[in-house]
């Protein structure tokens, strides 16, 4: 299981199993996209689709 923070407000969201970086997620009425770095996921700002 992994876990994520939202950047905009700090929610602490459980993503699925099949998350893998790219995906798209929506927390904090903001777009964001996964990335993953130095053995953990991350939210960064997704540009507008």
């Amino acid at each position: 299981m992994y876990l994520v923070t939202c950047p905009d407000n700090d929610e602490v969201m459980e993503l699925p199993p099949d998350a893998k970086p790219g995906d798209r997620y929506r927390c904090g009425g903001r777009s964001y996209l996964l990335t993953w770095a130095y053995g953990s996921y991350a939210l960064e700002e997704a540009p507008p689709p």
